[in-house]
Protein backbone atom coordinates (compact mmCIF):
# COMPACT_ATOMS: atom_id res chain seq x y z
CA UNK A 1 0.00 0.00 0.00
CA UNK A 2 2.85 2.31 1.20
CA UNK A 3 4.54 1.62 -2.58
CA UNK A 4 1.38 2.46 -4.07
CA UNK A 5 0.70 5.44 -2.73
CA UNK A 6 4.42 6.83 -3.90
CA UNK A 7 3.70 5.63 -6.98
CA UNK A 8 0.63 7.28 -7.38
CA UNK A 9 2.37 10.69 -5.87
CA UNK A 10 5.19 10.35 -8.75
CA UNK A 11 2.41 10.34 -11.47
CA UNK A 12 0.51 12.87 -9.82
CA UNK A 13 4.21 15.18 -9.99
CA UNK A 14 4.98 13.92 -13.32
CA UNK A 15 1.94 14.86 -14.26
CA UNK A 16 2.04 18.63 -12.94
CA UNK A 17 5.10 18.75 -14.20
CA UNK A 18 4.39 17.90 -17.84
CA UNK A 19 1.32 20.09 -17.67
CA UNK A 20 3.93 23.40 -17.02
CA UNK A 21 4.98 22.73 -20.24
CA UNK A 22 2.73 20.78 -23.05
CA UNK A 23 -0.36 23.34 -22.59
CA UNK A 24 -3.13 23.26 -19.91
CA UNK A 25 -1.81 26.71 -19.19
CA UNK A 26 -1.69 28.71 -21.93
CA UNK A 27 1.58 30.29 -22.98
CA UNK A 28 1.96 33.56 -23.46
CA UNK A 29 2.60 35.36 -26.41
CA UNK A 30 5.14 35.56 -28.46
CA UNK A 31 6.59 38.11 -30.43
CA UNK A 32 5.98 36.09 -33.63
CA UNK A 33 8.01 38.78 -36.09
CA UNK A 34 10.65 38.57 -33.40
CA UNK A 35 10.94 34.54 -33.46
CA UNK A 36 11.01 34.43 -37.28
CA UNK A 37 13.55 37.02 -37.62
CA UNK A 38 15.75 35.09 -34.76
CA UNK A 39 14.84 31.57 -36.52
CA UNK A 40 15.78 33.04 -39.71
CA UNK A 41 19.28 33.87 -38.36
CA UNK A 42 19.99 30.71 -37.00
CA UNK A 43 19.08 28.46 -40.28
CA UNK A 44 20.94 31.05 -41.88
CA UNK A 45 24.01 30.75 -39.86
CA UNK A 46 23.74 27.26 -40.23
CA UNK A 47 23.59 27.19 -43.68
CA UNK A 48 26.71 29.27 -44.16
CA UNK A 49 28.69 27.52 -41.89
CA UNK A 50 27.97 23.81 -43.52
CA UNK A 51 29.12 25.15 -46.45
CA UNK A 52 31.93 26.63 -45.30
CA UNK A 53 33.37 23.75 -43.61
CA UNK A 54 31.60 20.48 -44.99
CA UNK A 55 34.55 19.03 -46.81
CA UNK A 56 31.86 15.83 -48.50
CA UNK A 57 34.39 13.15 -46.86
CA UNK A 58 33.71 13.95 -42.81
CA UNK A 59 30.48 12.43 -41.44
CA UNK A 60 27.08 14.53 -41.61
CA UNK A 61 26.90 14.00 -37.64
CA UNK A 62 30.23 15.47 -37.67
CA UNK A 63 29.80 18.51 -39.77
CA UNK A 64 26.14 18.95 -38.06
CA UNK A 65 27.91 19.21 -33.95
CA UNK A 66 30.70 21.30 -36.00
CA UNK A 67 28.30 24.17 -37.27
CA UNK A 68 25.89 23.52 -34.36
CA UNK A 69 28.87 24.83 -32.32
CA UNK A 70 29.48 27.76 -34.45
CA UNK A 71 25.74 29.00 -34.66
CA UNK A 72 25.24 28.35 -30.58
CA UNK A 73 24.55 31.97 -29.85
CA UNK A 74 21.91 32.44 -32.85
CA UNK A 75 20.14 29.30 -31.09
CA UNK A 76 20.64 30.94 -27.86
CA UNK A 77 18.54 33.62 -29.34
CA UNK A 78 16.00 32.08 -31.05
CA UNK A 79 15.54 30.51 -27.75
CA UNK A 80 15.50 33.52 -25.40
CA UNK A 81 12.73 35.10 -28.18
CA UNK A 82 10.41 31.78 -27.66
CA UNK A 83 10.87 31.78 -23.74
CA UNK A 84 9.91 35.94 -23.43
CA UNK A 85 7.47 35.98 -20.07
CA UNK A 86 8.02 32.54 -19.06
CA UNK A 87 9.28 31.80 -15.96
CA UNK A 88 12.72 29.88 -14.83
CA UNK A 89 11.35 26.61 -14.72
CA UNK A 90 9.00 26.45 -17.66
CA UNK A 91 12.11 28.25 -19.74
CA UNK A 92 14.62 25.34 -18.68
CA UNK A 93 12.06 22.42 -19.11
CA UNK A 94 11.77 23.70 -22.58
CA UNK A 95 15.23 24.21 -23.19
CA UNK A 96 15.74 20.22 -22.63
CA UNK A 97 12.82 19.44 -24.96
CA UNK A 98 14.51 21.60 -27.35
CA UNK A 99 17.88 20.46 -26.61
CA UNK A 100 17.66 17.42 -29.44
CA UNK A 101 16.24 19.59 -32.01
CA UNK A 102 19.37 21.81 -32.62
CA UNK A 103 20.97 18.95 -33.79
CA UNK A 104 18.41 17.50 -35.84
CA UNK A 105 18.20 20.91 -37.20
CA UNK A 106 21.98 20.46 -38.18
CA UNK A 107 21.85 17.58 -39.42
CA UNK A 108 19.20 18.90 -42.25
CA UNK A 109 20.78 21.53 -43.10
CA UNK A 110 24.04 19.77 -43.35
CA UNK A 111 21.90 16.88 -45.91
CA UNK A 112 20.23 19.72 -47.96
CA UNK A 113 23.36 21.60 -48.52
CA UNK A 114 25.04 18.26 -49.51
CA UNK A 115 22.24 17.98 -52.30
CA UNK A 116 22.55 21.36 -53.62
CA UNK A 117 26.06 20.08 -54.98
Amino acid sequence: MKGARASLGLTALAIFVASCSHGLYPDPPVDTQALGRADEEFVACLRAAARKMDDHVSSVPDIARGIQAVCEPQWENSQQVRAQGTDVLAQEMSRQDRAGHELEISTAVVLDERAKR
